[in-house]
């Protein structure tokens, strides 16, 4: 939804209105969203370190980068489940696995 609505140029709806407190604030936030979706851009190589990311959102003069598409889109999707041939299911189209780790 966030890329949806930023490619848009409508990325504004993204923040929730009572934070419109000044158009100082408002601008920090869209930098924290531009800052965001360049963190989740689909090519590792094309997402910035870190560093970056903290220089970016310390410095209102640094330029920042036109996010490209993120890696990951959640939508929906009809899957055949063992349960039922029939049901639709709301899935994202990653595949993961998670691991634990836990202490002795």
């Amino acid at each position: 939804m966030a890329w949806n609505l930023w490619n848009e140029g409508k990325s504004i709806d993204l923040i929730d209105p009572s934070m419109y407190y000044n158009s100082m604030g408002t601008v920090e936030i869209m930098r924290c969203i531009n800052v965001g979706l360049l963190c989740v851009q689909e090519h590792p190589e094309d997402r910035p370190t870190m560093a970056s990311v903290l220089f970016m959102l310390g410095n209102r003069e640094a330029s920042l980068p036109k996010p490209r598409s993120p890696g990951f889109m959640a939508g929906s999707a009809s899957c055949l489940t063992e349960s039922s041939s029939k049901d639709e299911e709301l899935h994202s189209a990653n595949h993961a696995t998670l691991t634990i780790i836990v202490g002795r």
